[in-house]
């Protein structure tokens, strides 16, 4: 029973995490002539290849970083060892195999580790909460569906309005619009997991929270209308 509850409880982590993170750091990624032109300035273009790469190394450190957390809670020292010990002696052969692509190979060395690294530790979680391939698809599928979307929205809107020459803050606060509208839509889709998980998270708050407050009453409201 103690396994099974702490099963349901990193899915519903992992499921949440890997929906935000995937938004933000793919959103990130296809908006990083926007964010470097905006913050740093125009004379940075050439650091945008290296943006677009780290973005989504980032994707991968943080939710690895999940998977270390719960081997330390768990006691699991020793595959995370191993693991780490693995990633440090792979990091300098990627360096060595993508050194002719000079800091974007530096960038992909670190992608590929960080891909590595998470691709491990889902391997571990999946032994130890006795998970399903059907299991680790369903908790990815919000994510997978909202890269998707990201994809399919900000990268023909940025080259569109590039091409006609539109301010690029103004196509940079598009692009963080547009990933707030994929980030709702897809927590929020009929009959998914990412839209249960809403539903008890408001269900939760408003069970233990003081049922004559506003802020209360408004999610009661919301929690019902999701469910039509």
């Amino acid at each position: 029973q103690e396994i099974v509850r702490q099963r349901n409880a990193f899915l519903s982590v992992m499921l949440q995490l890997t929906l935000l993170l995937t938004v933000v750091c793919v959103g990130a990624c296809l908006a990083s002539r926007e964010i470097v032109i905006v913050v740093l300035g125009e004379k940075w273009v050439d650091a945008i290849p290296l943006l677009q790469i780290l973005a989504l190394a980032a994707l991968f450190t943080y939710l690895g970083s999940i998977g270390a957390m719960v081997c330390e809670a768990t006691g699991k020292l020793n595959p995370r060892l191993v693991l780490q010990i693995i990633h440090v002696i792979l990091l300098p052969i990627l360096f060595f195999t993508f050194r002719a692509y000079g800091a974007v190979g530096f960038a992909i060395s670190v992608l590929l580790g960080e891909v590595f690294r998470y691709v491990s530790y889902l391997y571990i979680m999946r032994g130890y909460f006795e998970l399903s391939m059907r299991d680790l698809i369903e908790f990815h599928k919000p994510a997978f569906g909202a890269a998707l979307f990201l994809i399919l929205l900000l990268f023909p809107v940025g080259k569109i309005m590039f091409d006609y020459e539109g301010s690029t803050i103004v196509i940079l606060l598009l692009k963080v619009t547009l990933g707030l509208v994929v980030l709702i839509a897809v927590a929020l889709w009929p009959k998914s997991a990412s839209r249960n998980e809403v539903e008890r998270m408001i269900s939760h708050v408003v069970k233990n929270s003081n049922s004559d407050s506003v802020v209360t009453r408004m999610l009661a409201k919301l929690n019902f209308s999701l469910l039509f």
